[in-house]
């Protein structure tokens, strides 16, 4: 349900970028963060639906509706949930 290519809506310097699609099911959203030694990314899924996000270290995640977040450091990945 996210873009490929995102649609960039804002992208407030080149170390972050985010993109957000009203669907049938509501809202998809990406964003995505960069710093020295990681990259944060935020996936907004809409209701009834999944996704496969695929991190910038090619970490691939199959997801079901809601906002996840995933931090990439190196080749490794660390996911947390958001609670509704």
């Amino acid at each position: 349900m996210i873009p490929h290519p995102p649609i960039i809506h804002h992208a407030t310097d080149s170390t972050s970028a985010e993109g957000v699609v009203e669907t049938l099911y509501g809202r998809a959203s990406s964003s995505l963060g960069l710093d020295d030694d990681s990259c944060k990314v935020r996936i907004e899924v809409p209701v009834s639906t999944r996704c496969t996000v695929t991190l910038p270290d090619g970490a691939s995640h199959d997801v079901a509706s809601r906002v996840h977040d995933f931090t990439c450091v190196g080749r490794r990945t660390a996911t947390e949930p958001v609670a509704s």
